[in-house]
C-alpha cells in the first residue's frame, strides 16, 4: 500500500470559510445586548492540522495574517481543536515539535487565543506511538 504524505488542500477552504463567516454570519444583534454592552467580534478557528514542513506552516502564517488584519479587529481568537496533523500517531518528543512549531505561529496572533482539544491532541492513542516496555 502506498502511504504517501499530501499536503493537506483544505486549508485555503477553511481560511475562506472563517472569513466569510465573520465577514457575513457573525453580528451581534443588537436586540441581545442591554443598553451599555458593546458588541465584541471574535474569530473560531478549527482544524488547522499543521504539520513541521514549510508550507504548512506559511499557510498558517497567511491565515494568522488574514485574522490580524480583519476590521473590526476581533478581541480573541478560539482555536477548536485538531492543532497539528496526527499526534495520536507520534511519540512524545515529536509532537512536542509539532506542539512547539504552533505554539511559535500562534505568538504571531494580535489578540489573545484560547486553544481546545480535539481528537487530534491526544499523544500515545496509537499502540505504534507508545513507549515500548
Amino acid at each position: 500500500m502506498n502511504h504517501k504524505k499530501r499536503a493537506p488542500t483544505h486549508c485555503p477552504f477553511l481560511i475562506a470559510l472563517v472569513l466569510a463567516i465573520l465577514q457575513f454570519g457573525c453580528h451581534s444583534r443588537p436586540a441581545l445586548l442591554t443598553k451599555n454592552e458593546e458588541p465584541f467580534r471574535f474569530v473560531f478557528a478549527t482544524d488547522v492540522h499543521l504539520q513541521p514542513d514549510p508550507l504548512s506552516v506559511e499557510r498558517f502564517h497567511q491565515a494568522i495574517a488574514a485574522i490580524n488584519g480583519l476590521a473590526p479587529k476581533p478581541q480573541f481568537v478560539i482555536m477548536g481543536g485538531d492543532l497539528i496533523e496526527n499526534s495520536y500517531a507520534l511519540d512524545l518528543e515529536s509532537a512536542d515539535r509539532f506542539y512547539r512549531i504552533c505554539q511559535d505561529a500562534c505568538m504571531k496572533f494580535g489578540m489573545p487565543v484560547y486553544h481546545i482539544i480535539g481528537n487530534n491532541e491526544i499523544i500515545g492513542w496509537s499502540k505504534a506511538s507508545r513507549p515500548s516496555r
